[in-house]
């Protein structure tokens, strides 16, 4: 690898790492952003990270997150109000893919 190949991966690896943790997956800025946005973060990066929304399609998302209830339950976890359900749904339906 040349000089100036090593120095544009070192750039872009520089600018991944600037950016790293502001995006749709950060608990803090979507905390932040308050609305679905912080439900979604305060309730699903309990156990996990947090999933990128575009992960499934809106249909996928409402497959998945009662699995997600199931498993919040099977760890001694308070269940999701039907509001706080709806709101994470919300939320990832519309960043869905």
């Amino acid at each position: 690898m040349g000089f100036q190949a090593g120095m544009a991966v070192v750039t872009v690896m520089l600018l991944a790492a600037c950016s790293a943790g502001r995006g749709p997956t950060d608990p803090a800025s979507l905390a932040a952003a308050g609305g679905d946005a912080a439900v979604f973060a305060a309730h699903c990066s309990v156990c996990h990270a947090l999933p990128h929304p575009e992960r499934h399609d809106a249909a996928g998302w409402r497959i998945l997150v009662p699995v997600m209830e199931l498993r919040m339950s099977q760890r001694g976890l308070p269940a999701l109000s039907e509001e706080e359900k709806a709101s994470i749904l919300s939320y990832l339906e519309r960043h869905a893919r």
